[in-house]
Parts: structure tokens; C-alpha cells; sequence
């Protein structure tokens, strides 16, 4: 399970670096969701593949081991059509970089001629204090994601008292939403901030902050249409802000020859917060009840809100670089 996880967080930051190459800063919010939401929308989907398995298994037609290896084999075949068809930059095959090709610029620049990718490490990651700003602000998103997703069914079966079968559907209507609740937050940085993330960000978390204690408050057998309606705007919240923070604004934040290892660095404090928001909320949980889990994560949204308003002047000045 260590290696699962390992190898699929390999799969993000060659994406980043395929996303910074081939669109320009002015439109790479809304591309970048758009293809982000693939994520959401494979948890959707592998929940569906997932119970035809089960299925299949229970009339004996496939073992149980179907329900890993199926999705092994469709990843595999997925990589095989990624190596044949996927090109790394515009220069490898004669076209202009995508800055000059949109009359555009890079954001950030490289401001000198370093010698090595290790300098450029140096410079533009680990001494870049907006990426770790933006890295921490991560972990919160994670913590809140997959507490709300991976406890919410507990909560509302065993607390909230609501059936097996509504429990599943709602399970589903988190990342439902999560897809147009991306692509929206990436259209609408282009659309009005030329790009900027930092905006769209605070009044996707204002909000979700609201939705988490609203869901916790109002939900229940009696209140089947507000449960409904918190999970869908808190699928549709949270996609906005993980998609803009852990790469398009990582983006806007370095250099293009640095952002693969930005997203890295990311994905790896998201994945912090996904590992507390399993044994941490879990402890939270025993001790303090479900009031203490949710609270914890509004207070995550809380604190990621700092954090975003702390990126706020240095992505309006770098906006300005490339009007």
C-alpha cells in the first residue's frame, strides 16, 4: 500500500510540467482544472466500477481480486497510450514556447544563469517561501478533503441515523461536484483576475468553511435536502482551492524549470494532510467527539484562508509583470 500511494503521487508533477509548457499563465487556471478534475472525476467513477465488481464477484463470474487488479489493468493501459501519444515540450517538435507563441510572458523568470537544476532547486523552491506557504496551505486542503469525504459516511450512518443506501448516494455527490467546482474556480481566475488564484480561493474557503458547519449542524434523516445540498457544496468547494493551490498557483509563484519539483513539494504536504486527517481526525474523533472532527476542519479552511491572503501581494505583482 506504501509503494500504491508512492507511485501514484509520481503521476502529478510531469503533469505540471506538461500544463506550464504547453498553455500560457493567462488561460492555464481554466486548462489546469479541467484537467485536474480527472481525479475527482475517477473517484466518482471507480466507485461505480468498484460495485459492478462486487456484483460480479457475488455471482461468482470474477474473484475479489478483480476489484484490484481491474483498475491495474486500466492504468496500465492508460500509461501505454500516454507514452505513444504525449509530447514533452513545444521546442521538441519546432514549435515557439507558449509565451511567445500568445504574446505572453512567464510569470517568474529565471533572473540569472544557473548552472544546474539543483541551483534552480535552491533559488526557486527551497528558499522560495511562497512555496512552502503555498505547500501548507495544501496539507489544510487535504485534511478537509478527505475528512469530510472519508468520515462523512460514518457520521451520517452511526450519528446522524441515516440509511445505508442514502449514506452511499451522498457519498457520491462530494465528488460529483468537486468536478464543476474545479473547473469553475479556474475559469473564473482567468475570467476576472487575469489569472490570479489567491482571490477565488479565499471566497471558495469562506464558504466551505460555512458548508462544513453547516452540514454538521443541519444534517440528518429530517433534513435530507440541506444534507444533500451541504455535501454538494462542500465537493464542489474544496476542488476549487486544491486544484489552484497545489498547482496553478504553485505555478504563478516559480519558475517553469522548477514547477514538477513545486508540485512535488505539494503533493507531498497534501499527503500529510491526508495521513492526519485519517490517524489525527480519528484521535480528534475518540476525544473530543464528531464536533471537535468538524470543527477541526473549518479551522483548516480557516487557517488556509492565511495562508492564501499571504501569496495575495506577491501573485497581484507577478499579474502585473505579464499584462
Amino acid at each position: 500500500m506504501g509503494l500504491n500511494g508512492a507511485f501514484q503521487s509520481m503521476g502529478f508533477p510531469p503533469i505540471a510540467k506538461g500544463l506550464v509548457h504547453w498553455f500560457s499563465p493567462k488561460e492555464r487556471a481554466t486548462k489546469w482544472t479541467i484537467l485536474s478534475s480527472s481525479h475527482t472525476a475517477g473517484t466518482f467513477g471507480v466507485g461505480l466500477l468498484v460495485a459492478g465488481i462486487i456484483n460480479l464477484y457475488h455471482k461468482g463470474i470474477v474473484g475479489w481480486e478483480a476489484v484490484f487488479y481491474v483498475p491495474g489493468i486500466i492504468g496500465c493501459i492508460t500509461a501505454i497510450f500516454l507514452f505513444i501519444t504525449l509530447r514533452d515540450r513545444p521546442v521538441s517538435l519546432g514549435l515557439p514556447e507558449i509565451e511567445d507563441f500568445k504574446k505572453d510572458r512567464p510569470v517568474v523568470e529565471l533572473t540569472e544563469n544557473l548552472k544546474s537544476h539543483w541551483e534552480i532547486l535552491k533559488k526557486y523552491i527551497f528558499t522560495n517561501k511562497y512555496i512552502w506557504i503555498l505547500s501548507f496551505a495544501n496539507m489544510f486542503i487535504y485534511i478537509i478533503r478527505f475528512g469530510t469525504l472519508d468520515w462523512a459516511t460514518i457520521f451520517l450512518y452511526d450519528i446522524k441515523g441515516i440509511d445505508q443506501v442514502s449514506v452511499a448516494i451522498f457519498w457520491t455527490l462530494m465528488p460529483l461536484a468537486g468536478i464543476p467546482g474545479g473547473i469553475v474556480a479556474g475559469y473564473l481566475a482567468d475570467r476576472f483576475w487575469n489569472g490570479r488564484c489567491a482571490p477565488i480561493n479565499v471566497i471558495y474557503l469562506v464558504l466551505l468553511t460555512f458548508s462544513i458547519l453547516g452540514f454538521y449542524f443541519y444534517s440528518g434523516p429530517n433534513n435530507i435536502f440541506i444534507t444533500g445540498i451541504s455535501l454538494l457544496l462542500i465537493g464542489f468547494l474544496i476542488d476549487g482551492p486544491q486544484n489552484l493551490i497545489s498547482g496553478v498557483q504553485a505555478s504563478r509563484v516559480t519558475v517553469k524549470e522548477a514547477i514538477s519539483a513545486a508540485c512535488g513539494m505539494t503533493g507531498f504536504f497534501g499527503y500529510v494532510g491526508a495521513t492526519f486527517s485519517g490517524i489525527g481526525l480519528a484521535y480528534i474523533t475518540n476525544t473530543f467527539g464528531w464536533f471537535g472532527m468538524y470543527l477541526t476542519c473549518a479551522l483548516s479552511a480557516v487557517f488556509c484562508i492565511i495562508l492564501v491572503l499571504m501569496t495575495w501581494k506577491k501573485e497581484k505583482v507577478n499579474a502585473v509583470n505579464i499584462k
